[in-house]
C-alpha cells in the first residue's frame, strides 16, 4: 500500500507581481498616507486619554493629601488648643495655689499676733494681782484658754471680761 500511495508534492508556482497603474499606486499612496495619519490621530488620542487619567489621578492624589493635611492641621489646631487649656489650667491652678499660700500665711501672721496680744494682755492681768495665791489662779485660769478662743477675738473679750468680773472682788 506505500507503494500504491503516491506521493504527491503540491507545488506553488509564482506568479508574478501585477503591476499597478499609476493612477492606483497614487491612491494606494494617499490610502497609506491617511491610515498612517488616521493611526497617529488614534495614539494621540490614545496618549491624550492616558494623560487626562493621569491628570485625573494627580487631581485625586493632590486633593487627598490636602484633606490630610487639612485634618492633621485640624487635629493640630486641636492639640494646641488643648495645650493652651491645660498651660491655662496650670498657671490658673499656680496662681491659685499661691493666693492660697499668701491667705494662709497672713492667717498664720494673724494667728501670731493674736496670741503675742493675748500674751500681753495676760502679762498684764497677773501684774495686777494682789498677792502670789491670787496669782496662781489667775495664771491657772489664763492657761486653760483653747487657742480657738485667743483666735476669736470677741470670745477672747468675753473670756477676759468674765475673768476679771470673777476676780474683781480679790482686786484684780
Amino acid at each position: 500500500m506505500d507503494e500504491e500511495e503516491e506521493h504527491i508534492e503540491v507545488v506553488k508556482t509564482e506568479k508574478p507581481k501585477r503591476k499597478l497603474t499609476e493612477r492606483q499606486l497614487e491612491n494606494l499612496r494617499v490610502g497609506r498616507a491617511k491610515m498612517k495619519a488616521k493611526r497617529e490621530m488614534l495614539k494621540r488620542e490614545k496618549q491624550q486619554q492616558k494623560q487626562l487619567v493621569k491628570e485625573e489621578k494627580q487631581v485625586i492624589k493632590e486633593s487627598k493629601e490636602i484633606k490630610k493635611e487639612v485634618k492633621k492641621e485640624r487635629k493640630s489646631k486641636l492639640h494646641y488648643a488643648e495645650m493652651q487649656k491645660l498651660h491655662l489650667k496650670k498657671l490658673k491652678d499656680e496662681r491659685e495655689e499661691k493666693q492660697r499660700l499668701q491667705q494662709e500665711e497672713k492667717e498664720r501672721i494673724i494667728k501670731e499676733k493674736k496670741i503675742l496680744r493675748f500674751e500681753e494682755a495676760k502679762n498684764d492681768l497677773l501684774l495686777k494681782t494682789q498677792n502670789v495665791e491670787q496669782y496662781e489662779v489667775v495664771e491657772n485660769e489664763l492657761d486653760q484658754i483653747e487657742e480657738s478662743t485667743i483666735i476669736d477675738d470677741a470670745k477672747l473679750n468675753m473670756t477676759l471680761y468674765d475673768l476679771m468680773i470673777k476676780y474683781k472682788g480679790d482686786n484684780l
